[in-house]
């Protein structure tokens, strides 16, 4: 079967994330037509499509438009597989460039956008890759996180399942990524979500005692042994056994109900006890 002179077909795997704007540059300068894809993985796959040069759709999960670009290029999409094809056919209506602008404009604008991020830095500083597990802390929800409209999506998605990667809180709830990425850098700051990819990993048995100590601030020594030692089997604290952050979480969980329980009248204390406990586990997980 002839194959079109104009037909063209390439992949490949970089290390580079700015094999991104190169290559999307690369076709614009050569007017081609086809499908681009970037991906990290199976759930951080990111679509692009072009018409004579022009980017005229984009795709990653409920994302289009610019937003798929900024968020590929946060994230270093360029660092993993890449394609090309050949293959745009459709509707002739379609073939518009993206917001009116040439790709060259739609990569400044995205340069800019990423460089100005107030959200970036603090949120890659808890999630260093776009696959990183999330996982919720549950007792840091209240109720005014399952009345926001952005917020409690992830919620309830950080509920029906226990881990999550970040690619679908970030690109799969919402069609705008700066509202997801606002809503997500709040959940952070207030504790409520957490990187599970270190969750099992050893860690020195001192970290069991800087929690024995902030929950002695708001009990006494004493009181702080005494809920260790009754914990200690549930907790798997055992000589023979390691302390993790999911350990340390667990042991978060049972203070805040024992306590609370014992003096339910200081439920705020119990509540500023855990949120200083989630900073610290929070420190470990970096």
């Amino acid at each position: 079967m002839d194959v079109s002179s104009d037909f063209l077909c390439f992949k490949g795997r970089s290390g580079d994330n700015f094999v991104i704007p190169s290559l999307i540059q690369f076709l614009s300068l050569l007017n081609k037509s086809g499908s681009l894809t970037f991906s990290l993985s199976e759930d951080a796959t990111a679509y692009m499509y072009m018409y004579e040069g022009n980017l005229t759709h984009t795709e990653l999960n409920k994302l289009g438009g610019i937003d798929v670009v900024a968020h590929m290029f946060c994230w270093g999409y360029g660092k993993g597989h890449f394609e090309f094809k050949s293959d745009y056919t459709g509707d002739k209506l379609l073939y518009k460039s993206l917001g009116k602008l040439v790709p060259q404009q739609i990569l400044m604008r995205v340069m800019q956008r990423t460089d100005e991020c107030p959200m970036k830095e603090n949120i890659q500083t808890y999630f260093k890759d776009i696959n990183a597990k999330v996982s919720l802390n549950l007792e840091n929800v209240t109720d005014s996180d399952r009345e926001d409209p952005i917020k409690k999506k992830m919620i309830k998605r950080l509920e029906e399942i226990d881990t999550v990667v970040l690619s679908t809180l970030l690109s799969d709830m919402y069609a705008s990524e700066m509202d997801s990425c606002k809503a997500f850098n709040d959940l952070i700051s207030r504790g409520i979500v957490s990187n599970a990819e270190n969750w099992d990993k050893p860690l020195p048995p001192k970290c069991l005692l800087d929690v024995l100590n902030i929950i002695s601030k708001y009990t006494d020594q004493s009181i702080a042994l005494k809920f260790l030692a009754d914990k200690k089997e549930s907790l798997e604290l055992t000589s023979d056994k390691d302390v993790t952050i999911r350990k340390l979480n667990k042991a978060k969980i049972l203070a805040v109900e024992d306590f609370t329980k014992l003096l339910p009248q200081a439920k705020t204390r119990w509540q500023e006890m855990s949120t200083n406990i989630a900073t610290y586990i929070n420190s470990l997980n970096v």
